[in-house]
């Protein structure tokens, strides 16, 4: 006997920094597996147009606003999307904003907003949204 239930076949995702490479990406396959899709980002022009497309093959897509460095935001996209899909099942945090240079050469500030964003952020998302995960039992985040 499972430890666990099955995973339902309707699995609502989120998708922090969907708006643009990764994101996009996995908003698309996840959405053509059949699972509705919560489009997060700064730019949710770019994320309402993805959601569009999704929409228009059939699938169901939400936008929303999303600034991983802003837990007020991070809750709000939950919020909404858990709204509109229900509990989220499956998490992607792809939220990135990457600066290149030499650690030297780096300005302190500009090498601490990436950090904000890539590892805060991803922690802002996991902290609003295991527990609920851990509640049900079941979920996947990335």
């Amino acid at each position: 006997m499972p430890r666990f239930e099955p995973n339902p076949v309707r699995r609502p995702a989120l998708i922090s920094g969907a708006s643009s490479g990764i994101g996009t990406a996995t908003a698309y396959a996840l959405a053509e597996l059949g699972h509705p899709v919560a489009l997060g980002a700064r730019r949710v022009a770019e994320c309402e147009a993805i959601a569009e497309k999704i929409r228009s093959n059939s699938g169901e897509a939400f936008a929303h606003f999303l600034d991983v460095t802003d837990g007020d935001s991070v809750d709000g996209f939950v919020s909404a999307a858990e709204a509109v899909h229900g509990p989220a099942e499956i998490v992607v945090s792809g939220a990135g904003d990457l600066e290149f240079g030499a650690a030297d050469e780096m300005n302190p500030e500009a090498f601490l907003r990436q950090i904000q964003v890539h590892l805060v952020g991803a922690q802002r998302l996991a902290h609003r949204v295991l527990p609920g995960m851990r509640q049900r039992q079941r979920g996947d985040f990335v």
